[in-house]
């Protein structure tokens, strides 16, 4: 097992498959740069979203993907991706600060 999970409680896919075979529903997809990782609860993979938000320069890229899983968990649901139809982040009201 990969450190994050100690860490973090997040999964590779990989890892993911290995655990929990293809009852993967317990846990929570993020798909980011079109990989895709699982986590333990959603509120853990929202607190780290939330930090990235937080550590990021609020005009970059990545805080766009960031804020725009985090948002997209904050809202009520249960996986979330970082591309939000045709750019990142898009016009979300998010409390990330």
């Amino acid at each position: 097992m990969n450190k994050h999970y100690e860490e973090d409680g997040r999964y590779t896919e990989k890892e993911a498959m290995a655990l929990f075979g293809n009852n993967l529903s317990k846990l929570t997809k993020i798909t980011c740069y079109r990989e895709n990782e699982y986590w333990s609860s959603k509120k853990k993979a929202m607190a780290f979203y939330k930090r990235g938000c937080k550590e990021c320069d609020p005009s970059s890229s990545e805080w766009s993907r960031y804020a725009t899983i985090y948002t997209q968990l904050k809202n009520g649901a249960n996986s979330a991706s970082d591309h939000d139809g045709d750019d990142y982040g898009g016009d979300f009201a998010i409390e990330c600060y």
